[in-house]
């Protein structure tokens, strides 16, 4: 049975559903699985490949979920896996998602060249949203930086 498309934020329950339109048939619980807090006011969520509007969602709604204990979080963006490019809708949703969560993103970009231009090319209008909104952002080329750049902006922000 297909998933349901929801809005960001809206809580996806049933870790058993398979995500709408993903071509792998991935659940719900999977992409969950993706996403943790590493230490308090940081959390991590590890892009899959072939990733979707509706993957990004379920991803979006566990990170909320798992911020929401702090009263300031950082998210470290794992694009390593990611291998295709947000369009349309799903390119506002991140948009969206970077220029309204968090205190700031460090985004883990390395390996396949299409994914780090995408990237840098979001980054660029996501920075200019973002700034408005008080949200840092910064580039890296492994997890432990990304990590070390967020736990600093979570402290600049007065801390997790």
């Amino acid at each position: 049975m297909p998933g349901i498309v929801r809005p960001m934020g809206e809580r996806f329950t049933d870790p058993d559903e398979i995500i709408e339109g993903h071509p792998d048939r991935v659940t719900v619980g999977y992409v969950q699985s993706r996403c943790r807090v590493v230490e308090p006011g940081v959390v991590l969520m590890r892009e899959m490949p072939h990733s979707t509007l509706e993957s990004f969602r379920v991803a979006m709604d566990t990170v909320v979920g798992l911020g929401k204990p702090f009263k300031r979080f950082a998210i470290v963006n794992d694009l390593t896996e990611a291998n295709n490019r947000p369009t349309g809708e799903y390119h506002a949703e991140i948009v969206k998602a970077a220029t309204t969560l968090g205190v700031h993103w460090a985004i883990v970009i390395r390996g396949n060249i299409v994914v780090r231009t995408i990237s840098r090319f979001i980054m660029g209008r996501v920075m200019r949203e973002g700034a408005k909104a008080g949200i840092t952002w910064s580039l890296h080329e492994g997890v432990d930086a990304a990590i070390t750049a967020a736990r600093a902006a979570v402290q600049r922000a007065g801390g997790p």
